[in-house]
């Protein structure tokens, strides 16, 4: 077989002006963080508005203008004092009633500890130019287009140039300078003959002969029955180990109403008991219109009796299978049978499967799915794709979407398609594989688009600023060693329970790691010294891969993140350490490759002995992966002891029911927490909160119009949205404001409900206090059902499920307004005894339905427009299959479209 290079490298000259380009796209990579992701956090914009005789504010919202032009609530800091935009501010603004911008005395404003610079009242007048009501002013005159080249033009709290400079040019020199000896020394060593003849050996593409069939069913086994021992080391050390933060607090919670609805013979659209009514279908979160996760739960809670239980079930039975799929990806690269079956054990068990894998559901279908999507990109590679391929490959990245997290699927689908890009550009496979191609992803958007019609739907309106989190720089070390050769911190510094050992979270497997990361290096040298690198990167196509994934864990370091941060519907995306689900699989790939080429067809017990190494390190690595990123000391959900958790229960009498409101500081784990009414877990124990703990739709436009209700008229609000409950914990009045001021990556910032806290407390009775919880009753607050016209609201029995909501109506005397305390949704409908109603918001938007006299029941009801979109799915399956048929019919056949280069192309 022909060499993959010649081996001709490129003058020394050349390589250095490469690494020069890449130094000019790191500095370049680097003022886009800095501009479009820092967001100014170290110079903060603080203002500060006086009030004329030492008045309240009644409704003052301070404003600050985004770089791309969005107007975000400042956050309030020093007790409400001051209002602080952490982020870059173009102008920022006053809005509130006419009234009260009259009493605006003067606004003082100064960025982070530099001068304060004031406003005077007589001076205000030439702010309300902007409308009736409100007050604006504007920053510096500037075009955002000049604004990249010199943003301190048109940018309030921009710093001088003299205080970024250095930090703009320090990681890009870094990147230079290790570019430029990576180059050069790669270029000496292809110049070697006797090195170039190890690198040709180690990078080649011709894939030795697997293992006979026997052999390989007893390395699958060996791998299967590691996994398993692994997993069972995992639960016999920390019993319900898949039970953890977010699977506990909220995927659990949503998932069993879900399975407790659907087998009431409804479908689960909605829960009621948190965010005022949040829909969870459409979000895509809780895998609700994936089978195995609703099949999971009902094994779990009606066969077994044990719904805690449904997690373990979940996750071990996917990473199970991800031996499986990861073991028939080894055997199509070529890999001898031991090798596959040390690649199986690494990825089942890698740091990111079992220590993020416990927190979040959708990490676990990642295991089983990506491997398959890596085995569809070999064979369109290698082989010819026919109407199976492009069946099974669409199918997959279909059923994979629905799996419960689409920014993990988003992820695996970029380095499928990177797969398959390097042997089109190389020129390896024509244009026209293109053709299968495409008929798989309509066949993938016509399975997805039930769910990815709503989702896109959603995603255009919510509220979410992207871009965050941290990569994977901080932990590098720990990738290829285990505890205590290298110990890491989570990239975001997340954890509660043995942050010593976080180190574990990358960890992926020594045996495979280290020459995984040795050929990342190489083929990352070698396109910069080779001449002609085209048929080199395509025979490292997997090396090569991992290497582009490598660069976006890396998050801001490897100076793509922040490009992709940047651009539609990724600037939504957050936590670039989430390409770690890929790199722990392609990672190994590449350290496996390396094995196999190196021993050649020599050395089966080496082989073997990889594989033991391998799997013994797994196994230590399993009874390190002790870590949580959040653990709430409590499970499997006890029963309500304490006198505060008692409360918040139906009122006898009283149809409907009440919300809570916890005044608490978010995600707080500490045991004597007020726990069992944060996050999600109303909805275990059936009570109803204001808050809750999904970020998608607290982003939605009408969560967020309802929390800046609530943060400017604190007592209206609370009682409009059946806020009956109040309960502060001891730790939200000990924290320290400012310095929790930035943190805004909750739903509700601690100085925000620091700020709810004293008004309420005027309006509340106090009922007593539970340990470090003092409960608060607010009288007035509304019903969850209620006829809207008379001196009072009237209640009605309401009935809430995961449906939507059943309100008794009674047959009125005339025709009504029926006011629900769920808010209006695009997707909210109703039906007055069966027949369909029209949904109106009110002035609190909450639904609101016109009910005829004499009328018996409401049937509120949230239903995206799923019979559009699922014929919208089958005519898009129809066509990939007409087109993938044609295909077969007429470019496989001899001379057809797919006849061009079939000299060079495997059988497939």
């Amino acid at each position: 077989m022909a060499p993959v290079t010649d081996g001709r490298v490129r003058p020394a000259v050349r390589v250095l002006s490469l690494a020069a380009a890449v130094l000019v796209g790191a500095i370049a990579s680097e003022l886009a963080a800095v501009y479009f992701l820092d967001e100014g956090g170290d110079h903060a914009l603080s203002v500060r508005v006086v009030m004329k005789g030492g008045g309240e504010a009644a409704g003052l919202q301070v404003e600050g203008q985004t770089v791309s032009g969005r107007w975000r609530p400042m956050v309030a800091v020093n007790g409400a004092r001051e209002l602080r935009a952490a982020w870059w501010v173009r102008s920022f603004r006053l809005r509130a009633s006419s009234d009260v911008i009259d009493a605006v005395e003067s606004v003082e404003w100064r960025v982070r500890d530099g001068p304060v610079r004031s406003v005077r009242q007589e001076e205000l007048a030439a702010w309300r130019r902007a409308g009736e009501g409100q007050a604006v002013l504007q920053g510096p005159e500037g075009t955002p287009g000049a604004g990249v080249l010199d943003p301190a033009r048109y940018l309030l709290n921009w710093p001088p140039w003299g205080s970024v400079g250095g930090g703009l040019l320090l990681w890009p020199l870094a990147v230079f300078v290790l570019t430029a000896i990576a180059g050069l020394v790669a270029r000496g060593l292809w110049q070697s003959p006797r090195a170039r003849e190890l690198l040709l050996a180690i990078s080649g593409e011709e894939r030795p002969a697997a293992g006979a069939e026997a052999s390989g069913r007893c390395w699958l086994a060996a791998a299967l029955l590691t996994v398993l021992a692994g997993l069972a080391l995992l639960e016999w050390r920390q019993p319900l180990y898949f039970l953890q933060d977010d699977n506990f607090v909220q995927f659990l919670p949503n998932l069993s109403l879900a399975g407790e609805t659907l087998a009431s013979g409804r479908w689960p659209w909605f829960n009621p008991h948190v965010l005022l009514g949040a829909p969870t279908f459409d979000t895509g979160n809780y895998a609700i219109s994936y089978p195995p996760a609703l099949a999971s739960w009902w094994l779990a809670a009606k066969v077994l009796g044990r719904e805690a239980w449904t997690m373990e079930i979940f996750c071990i039975g996917h990473l199970s299978g991800a031996v499986l799929t990861t073991f028939w990806l080894g055997s199509r690269l070529g890999l001898s049978p031991p090798l596959s079956a040390a690649l199986a054990v690494s990825y089942a068990l890698s740091g990111i499967m079992l220590i993020l894998g416990r927190s979040w559901i959708g990490v676990a279908p990642v295991a089983f799915f990506f491997p398959l999507l890596l085995v569809s990109a070999e064979r369109f590679a290698r082989g010819r794709p026919g109407w199976r391929w492009t069946v099974a490959t669409g199918m997959t990245i279909g059923v994979f979407f629905h799996a419960g997290n689409v920014q993990f699927w988003f992820y695996s689908l970029l380095a499928f398609l990177f797969a398959i890009a390097v042997p089109l550009a190389s020129g390896r496979v024509g244009p026209t594989r293109l053709v299968p191609l495409a008929a798989a992803a309509l066949i993938a958007c016509g399975l997805a688009a039930p769910l990815l019609a709503p989702q896109l739907e959603l995603a255009q309106a919510m509220v979410r600023r992207g871009g965050t989190g941290g990569g994977i720089f901080v932990g590098l070390t720990a990738l290829a060693l285990p505890y205590p050769l290298a110990s890491a911190r989570h990239p975001n510094n997340w954890g509660n329970v043995h942050r010593e050992l976080m180190g574990h979270f990358y960890y992926c497997g020594t045996i495979l790691a280290i020459p995984g990361l040795a050929a990342l290096a190489l083929v990352a040298s070698s396109l910069l010294a080779l001449r002609s690198p085209g048929g080199f990167a395509t025979a490292n196509v997997w090396s090569l891969t991992a290497m582009v994934v490598f660069l976006c864990a890396l998050g801001r370091q490897g100076l793509i993140w922040q490009w992709m941060s940047a651009l539609p519907i990724l600037e939504k995306f957050r936590e670039p350490f989430k390409f770690l689900m890929q790199l722990h699989l392609l990672l190994p790939v590449a350290g496996a490759l390396v094995w196999e080429r190196g021993l050649g067809a020599a050395n089966r017990r080496f082989r073997g002995a990889v594989f033991v190494a391998t799997a013994l390190l797994m196994l230590y690595h399993c009874a390190m992966a002790r870590s949580i990123l959040r653990s709430y000391y409590a499970q499997p959900y006890p029963p309500l002891t304490g006198r505060a958790e008692r409360h918040a229960l139906p009122v006898p009498g009283e149809p409907g029911g009440f919300r809570m409101l916890t005044l608490a500081v978010q995600c707080e784990v500490q045991r004597d927490a007020p726990w069992a009414w944060m996050e999600g877990l109303p909805t275990t124990y059936g009570r109803y909160s204001y808050k809750g703990y999904d970020w998608l739709v607290f982003a939605t436009p009408e969560n967020q119009r309802a929390h800046a209700r609530l943060l400017a008229d604190p007592t209206r609000a609370a009682r409009a949205y059946g806020i009956r409950w109040v309960f502060l914990h001891d730790k939200l009045e000990a924290i320290d404001l400012d310095r929790m001021a930035p943190l805004d990556w909750v739903n509700t910032s601690p100085t925000e409900l620091a700020r709810l806290a004293p008004e309420l407390q005027l309006q509340a009775r106090t009922l007593g206090r539970d340990g470090h919880v003092t409960l608060w009753e607010l009288p007035g607050a509304d019903p969850m059902a209620f006829l809207e016209g008379g001196p009072a609201p009237v209640a009605l029995a309401a009935r809430m499920h995961g449906a939507g909501a059943t309100v008794e109506l009674a047959g009125p005397a005339r025709d009504v307004d029926v006011v629900v305390n769920l808010l209006a949704r695009p997707f909210t409908r109703a039906w007055v005894d069966g027949a369909e109603a029209r949904v109106a918001a009110d002035d609190w938007g909450r639904v609101r339905v016109r009910v005829g006299a004499g009328s018996r029941v409401l049937e509120v009801g949230y239903r995206t427009r799923w019979q559009r979109d699922l014929l919208l799915g089958a005519w898009l399956c129809l066509a990939g299959v007409l087109v993938a048929l044609a295909w077969h019919r007429f470019g496989l056949r001899p001379g057809g479209l797919a006849g061009v280069r079939d000299g060079r192309e495997l059988a497939g």
